[in-house]
C-alpha cells in the first residue's frame, strides 16, 4: 500500500492527473510482482525438488513419480510396439483430415491441414519422424493420389509461362517468384456445393403478385420508407433466392413479420423461419412469424450424428427465411436449398455483409448478394440517442475516428476482473 500510494503521487506530479483504474490495476500487479516473497521452492536445487513432490505425492496417495518409468515399460512390454500404420489406415486418416479441415474453412492452408492429420492419423511407431511422416502424408492429401480426398488447389496459381527449362524451382517444385506461405485449397466437392448455391440464386420464378398489389398488402403496417420498400420487393420479387442485408437494429425481424403477413394473406403459403439457435427461433416467433424452428430441427438433425431423420413438411409457395445468414455454414445452407428447390418453395437468406461468417466454412450469403444483388433497409432505429445509430453504421464500416464520439458521449468505459 504505502509503494501504491508513493507511485500514484508520483504518477500525479508527472502527468498532471489521477491514474485510471486500470493504470491503478497495473500498477498493484507490478508491485505486487516486485515485493513479494520467494516460494521456498525456488531456493530448492531440482534433486531436493525432487524429493518434495515425492513426498507429497506419498502422502496425498497419489502414484509415486519414481514409478512411472517402470510402468511405462511394463505397459510396453505387455503391448508389444506400435504398429506401422498400413496404406488403408493412413488414407482413411488423410480423408478424415481433409473432410474436417474443409467442414471448419471455405479454404484451408497446408499448416491447417497438417494440424487435421496429427488429430486423425493413429499413434506411430517410435523410429518413425512424426514431422516427416506428416508432411507426407499432407503430400498425398494435396497431389490427389488418395481416392476419396478430391482437393483443388487455388493458390499459388499455375505459371502463365512455363520457366521449368530455367530451373527457377524451389526444392517443393514450387516458382521462386512464389510468396511462401501463400498456399489454399478446397475440395472439389465444397466447389461444387457453392456453385450449386450461385446457380439456384440466379433461377427466376413468377412473381406471386405485382408491385401494386405488394405496396397495398402491407398499407399500414408501421413500416419505414425503406422497410416498406424492401417488403415490396421481396413480395412481387420474381427471384428464387433474395438476399436481405440489413444491420444491427434495423428492424429486419419486424420487417420480416410485415413481409410474412402479407405472404399468407395473399398467397395461403407459409412463411417459415430458419434460425442458428432457440433463443433466436423465439425472437421470431415474438416479431410475429407464425413459424420458425432452429436449422437443426427443419432438417431433422440426430443429435451426435451427421444423418437426419428427414425435414419439416415444405410446400409449394412456401418461403424459408434464413436468419443471420451469414452465420449459417455452406453444407446447411446447401441443404436448406435442396429441399426448397425439390419443394417449389423460396429462400430469403437476412443478414448483415459487414459481419463475420460463420465459424464453419461460409461466406455464401456475402457471395450472393454480391454477385445476384440485394434488397436493404439502412435507417437504424434501435437507439434512443440521435447520434448513435449513425455511428453504429460508421463502426459497422470500420471508421475508427468514430471512436471518439462514443468516448465524448462516456459511452467508453473500463472494467477489470
Amino acid at each position: 500500500t504505502r509503494e501504491l500510494e508513493g507511485q500514484v503521487a508520483q504518477f500525479i506530479e508527472d502527468n498532471g492527473r489521477k491514474p485510471t483504474r486500470v493504470e491503478l490495476w497495473a500498477m498493484r500487479q507490478d508491485i505486487a510482482a516486485a515485493t513479494r516473497k520467494p516460494k521456498s521452492e525456488d531456493d530448492l536445487k531440482p534433486g531436493e525438488l525432487l524429493e518434495q513432490w515425492e513426498r507429497r505425492a506419498v502422502q496425498g496417495g497419489v502414484q509415486p513419480l519414481a514409478s512411472i518409468p517402470d510402468d511405462v515399460a511394463r505397459f510396453a512390454r505387455a503391448h508389444g510396439p506400435i504398429a506401422p500404420v498400413s496404406a488403408e489406415a493412413r488414407h482413411r486418416a488423410i480423408r478424415i483430415a481433409v473432410a474436417e479441415v474443409q467442414r471448419q474453412n471455405s479454404t484451408w492452408d497446408t499448416s491447417q491441414l497438417l494440424w487435421e492429420l496429427h488429430r486423425a492419423l493413429p499413434m506411430l511407431p517410435a523410429d518413425v519422424d512424426p514431422v516427416q511422416y506428416l508432411h507426407d502424408a499432407a503430400d498425398e492429401a494435396l497431389t490427389g493420389v488418395v481416392p476419396g480426398a478430391n482437393v483443388v488447389p487455388l493458390r499459388p496459381l499455375p505459371d502463365v509461362t512455363d520457366i521449368s527449362a530455367l530451373g527457377l524451382r524451389e526444392s517443393d517444385g514450387r516458382s521462386v517468384h512464389d510468396d511462401p506461405g501463400t498456399d489454399l485449397y478446397c475440395t472439389a466437392e465444397h466447389l461444387d456445393t457453392e456453385a450449386y448455391l450461385l446457380r439456384a440464386a440466379a433461377r427466376r420464378v413468377r412473381p406471386a403478385m405485382t408491385e401494386d398489389e405488394a405496396a397495398a398488402a402491407i398499407e399500414g403496417e408501421g413500416l419505414s420508407e425503406d422497410q416498406a420498400a424492401a417488403a415490396k420487393v421481396m413480395l412481387s420479387s420474381d427471384r428464387a433466392v433474395l438476399a436481405f442485408v440489413a444491420a444491427a437494429g434495423t428492424g429486419k425481424s419486424h420487417t420480416m413479420a410485415v413481409f410474412s403477413r402479407a405472404w399468407e394473406r395473399r398467397t395461403g403459403a407459409r412463411v417459415i423461419g430458419l434460425t442458428l439457435s432457440t433463443n433466436a427461433s423465439r425472437v421470431l416467433a415474438t416479431e410475429g412469424l407464425t413459424e420458425s424452428h432452429t436449422i437443426a430441427d427443419f432438417l431433422g438433425k440426430i443429435e451426435g450424428s451427421s444423418e437426419t431423420r428427414g425435414h419439416l413438411p415444405v410446400r409449394p409457395g412456401d418461403v424459408l427465411v434464413i436468419d443471420e445468414a451469414t452465420q449459417v455454414p455452406t453444407a446447411e445452407q446447401a441443404a436448406i436449398q435442396v429441399i426448397a428447390d425439390r419443394c417449389g418453395a423460396r429462400v430469403i437468406p437476412v443478414g448483415d455483409t459487414e459481419q463475420l461468417t460463420s465459424p464453419e466454412a461460409g461466406g455464401m450469403f456475402g457471395q450472393i448478394a454480391r454477385d445476384h444483388g440485394y434488397v436493404q433497409v439502412h435507417e437504424v432505429r434501435r437507439f434512443n440517442e440521435p447520434w448513435e445509430g449513425p455511428a453504429s453504421l460508421r463502426l459497422r464500416d470500420g471508421d475508427q475516428s468514430v471512436i471518439a464520439d462514443y468516448k465524448r458521449h462516456g459511452r467508453i468505459r473500463a472494467e477489470i476482473g
